[in-house]
């Protein structure tokens, strides 16, 4: 299984049921030192940025459905998926982030 740290779209059970037809088991959790901003357009982003906090889930995926999550976000045209670490129950864990 693949930690997933989502802050947008994927928060949502609707989007998670229309992507893999159920939904998925999430925790809260948050990543630290990262900033999230909205590019203009209506899409979000997170940066780097000391000292900021950005909240969300983490979602709990096998290898197809983080195939899914790829093709969702646009990976790697619109977004890049990359390993970070996450508060999660008050224990950093790995996790994916796009």
């Amino acid at each position: 299984m693949n930690n997933l740290f989502v802050y947008g779209s994927l928060k949502s059970k609707k989007v998670q049921l229309e992507l893999f037809g159920k939904e998925l088991n999430t925790r809260k959790a948050e990543l630290i030192n990262y900033g999230l901003y909205e590019a203009g357009d209506g899409w979000y982003f997170i940066k780097e940025e000391r000292d900021k906090r950005v909240e969300g889930y983490i979602l709990e995926i096998d290898d197809d459905d983080l195939v899914i999550c790829d093709a969702f976000e646009f990976c790697p045209d619109m977004y890049q998926r990359k390993q970070v670490k996450a508060l999660c129950n008050q224990e950093i864990i790995d996790a994916f982030v796009y």
